[in-house]
């Protein structure tokens, strides 16, 4: 009985030796900072319905496609702070599932983040919150607005 107990005592021992070397150094599971850290543009601006605000003939639920105007960076610095400036949009209802769309000056925002597994969280500034990383090296700003409305922001990897 006693070899039983010394046995499992060393297996007991091992398991728990390999659970803590084999956990993360990076400070909690979070993403590695090199996974986020550097330059995002703006690539899509995603709405509820496809429109031809640009009147081409081509209807797209990325505004984007549709307004020259639109631009946006997202500096995510190493120091865990980040640093927005992109156009900011408005959009009006019109009539029959139709809405006009115009730039409207500039949205800035600056603040510190922190990220995780599956998440960029923002602090200071109220534009960003969190934002989920992506495939492809892009960042998800979920809005999803009612009618007229912006569904989500997308940043990709400069």
């Amino acid at each position: 009985m006693g070899k039983v107990n010394k046995l499992f005592g060393l297996i007991f021992g091992c398991a728990v030796l390999c659970f803590v070397s084999c956990s993360d150094d990076d400070g909690g599971g979070g993403t590695p900072m090199a996974d986020v850290v550097g330059q995002w543009d703006l690539i899509q601006i995603n709405i509820s319905a496809a429109q031809d605000i640009d009147q081409d003939d081509t209807s797209s639920t990325n505004l984007l496609d549709e307004l020259s105007c639109i631009s946006g960076t997202l500096t995510i610095n190493a120091d865990e702070s980040w640093r927005l400036q992109q156009s900011n949009v408005v959009i009006t209802s019109l009539t029959n599932d139709e809405f006009f769309a115009e730039c409207s000056g500039t949205i800035n925002g600056v603040g510190t983040w922190v990220a995780n597994a599956v998440q960029v969280i923002f602090n200071g500034d109220s534009f960003l919150s969190s934002m989920q990383v992506g495939a492809n090296d892009t960042l998800v700003l979920t809005v999803d607005e009612d009618l007229p409305g912006v569904l989500s922001y997308v940043y990709q990897r400069r």
